[in-house]
């Protein structure tokens, strides 16, 4: 097993020097050092040379995001089976990488393993998000918790061991976030190949000058506050990929709060702070970053195999992911291609109703409903037809009509008063969809899904049912080009990877 510690460096050849000296004073010896210098002009290249280290000039400051960039593709292109990365001002114990290796024999599969932070005065610093798995409604973070490992969802590049495997499938981090949300967004990517933990025992010092996490709003170093554009906007762009836009809507609302306290409270630097923050906002906003490369970062980072959007057949998209690293992008439960084009009152689709289920919630927000995209080759539609063929429930009010997906989630949510102000104030219809509503929701389907895929790439799952079937058949006269499985029949998951031609 080859393994490469990963230093990302830019001006600080005293800190290098003391985390170059941690790294050879490791009890784990069988590994190499990179050093990636951005271009550091205090004669870091000769401190380097006093050590048995490897060295790469990116001949110019393009930030941690590019750093790490540029080590790791070195490293993966040199044949490396780990990538073991990090900061200048990291410090690991004599046992941490002793550790990481020690615990890939509980996680062989893991696509990296985290080392626990600590600031210097043994305080928590860069604490992972713990993950989201679940595999019954409960988060499963304590899977292989015995063995001092907790499962997580994203961390920071800060001691991080990451397997050759996961860059080859997931590709290397995006190198134009310049600081700052990089490590969050490559680490959630990872998840495409495998879970990620952090082991208790291997312990690092990360030597920052504040151990206070990052706060714009108690920030009073002027040159650090403008280093804050990057977190914001580079927040924004992860929270709209990985968790929707009302995600990142909700942050632009907290940072909008936020300038008013600044104002009123006249904290140090306001107008700095308010103007980086505005700045931040309207650049996102505006796509003011390498919108092209982070889209198809994917396919311009690296090999990812394919990046699957589902509609329905949710068990089988987290299997997907699981089994074969695959991307799952977005996968919505029970969600029907008769109503998931449909119109919602807005004052129906942005109610809150407390205890509503998640089905019933996105059936009246159209949470399933496809957006515009770029066209990518990788990329993949999985349509479940059969949940489409089930009631419709319309609710009508004078002129007014909209249509939802009447699951047994919803029924439950209507009958026992959940949806009291769709129920008091609209006529409820259940019924089958008829002829011209199946022709109709064809005819949109196939119009957006050919917006956001390549005809080739959308597959239509059936349940067996002839009605199901006909709907199917509906949608494939509008895009020929599309593939039919019927989902009762053997193993819906090596189906669709078969259908996915990788």
């Amino acid at each position: 097993m080859r393994v490469c510690a990963i230093v990302v460096t830019h001006n600080r050849r005293q800190m290098l020097a003391r985390c170059i000296e941690a790294l050879l004073a490791q009890e784990y010896r069988d590994f190499d050092i990179l050093v990636v210098d951005n271009a550091s002009t205090d004669g870091t290249e000769e401190t380097v040379a006093k050590y048995p280290v490897s060295y790469l000039n990116t001949g110019v400051n393009c930030g941690g995001s590019g750093g790490f960039y540029s080590g790791i593709k070195r490293a993966y292109e040199a044949g490396y089976d780990y990538m073991w990365i990090m900061d200048d001002d990291v410090i690991p114990t004599p046992t941490a990488l002793g550790e990481l290796i020690g615990h890939l024999q509980y996680a062989p599969e893991a696509s990296f393993l985290a080392s626990a932070v600590y600031a210097e005065d043994e305080t928590a610093l860069n604490t992972p998000e713990v993950s989201r798995y679940s595999t019954n409604g409960y988060r499963f973070w304590y899977d292989k918790l015995e063995c001092g490992m907790m499962r997580i969802e994203h961390a920071t590049f800060v001691s991080l061991l990451i397997c050759r495997e996961a860059v080859e499938r997931c590709g290397l981090p995006c190198k134009d976030y310049f600081i700052w949300g990089d490590d969050i967004e490559y680490t959630r990517r990872l998840q495409g190949y495998g879970a990620s933990y952090m082991v208790g025992a291997s312990k690092v010092y990360h030597l920052r000058k504040s151990a206070r996490a990052l706060d714009i709003f108690t920030e009073n170093n002027p040159g650090r506050i403008l280093f804050y554009y990057y977190l914001i906007r580079n927040t924004l762009v992860n929270l709209r990929e990985y968790d929707g836009k009302r995600a990142s809507k909700a942050l632009i609302r907290h940072y909008r709060k936020m300038q008013l306290k600044m104002l009123l409270k006249r904290t140090p630097h306001s107008r700095l702070k308010r103007r980086v923050i505005r700045s931040a906002i309207r650049d996102f906003k505006r796509g003011r970053y390498n919108v092209g490369a982070f889209n198809e970062r994917r396919r311009l980072y690296g090999q990812e195999t394919a990046v699957v959007t589902f509609m329905g057949l949710k068990g089988v998209a987290d299997e997907l992911g699981k089994t074969y690293g695959y991307t799952v992008k977005s996968a919505h439960d029970k969600a029907s291609l008769l109503t998931c084009f449909g119109h919602v009152p807005a004052a129906v689709a942005e109610r809150e109703y407390a205890g509503a289920s998640e089905i019933t919630i996105d059936e009246l927000r159209r949470a399933a409903k496809l957006k515009p995209a770029p066209i990518l080759p990788n990329g993949y539609l999985v349509a479940n037809v059969g949940d489409s063929t089930g009631r419709l429930g319309i609710f009508t009010r004078g002129e007014e009509r909209f249509a939802v997906n009447y699951t047994s989630e919803f029924e439950r949510d209507y009958k026992s008063g959940k949806l009291g102000p769709i129920k008091d104030n609209y006529a409820l219809e259940v019924r089958e969809a008829t002829e011209e509503e199946f022709d109709a929701a064809a005819k949109q389907f196939a119009l957006e899904a050919s917006k956001a895929f390549l005809p080739c790439n959308v597959i239509l799952a059936v349940d067996g049912s002839a009605r199901a079937q006909d709907f199917a058949e509906k949608i494939r006269h509008r895009l020929p080009q599309c593939k039919i499985f019927e989902a009762g029949q053997g193993d819906a998951l090596e189906q669709i990877k078969s259908l996915l031609g990788k």
